[in-house]
């Protein structure tokens, strides 16, 4: 058990912690949302921005399509060499 006396068996039970009692929340599904006195609320865009895509490595997508064309050149290269060696 921990501090509170719920056992985290009961907690964690069933599917991503749903035991099957849709009474679960009854306390608190009514509840106003909470919005500070002292903030302004976040934009819809800056929050939706929070869960956005990042490039976590800058610069990784240049580099893979710098490489392609690489190799692509290259592959040409030696085609067209393969190709004025059959002739």
């Amino acid at each position: 058990m921990n501090g509170g006396g719920t056992k985290l068996k009961d907690i964690n039970s069933g599917p991503k912690g749903f035991d099957g009692d849709e009474r679960r929340y009854d306390d608190i599904i009514d509840l106003p949302h909470h919005s500070s006195p002292t903030r302004p609320r976040m934009p819809v865009s800056d929050r939706a921005a929070q869960f956005a895509a990042f490039a976590a490595l800058s610069g990784h997508g240049d580099a893979i399509r710098e490489t392609a064309l690489k190799v692509e050149e290259e592959y040409l290269r030696a085609d067209s060499h393969n190709e004025s060696d059959t002739q």
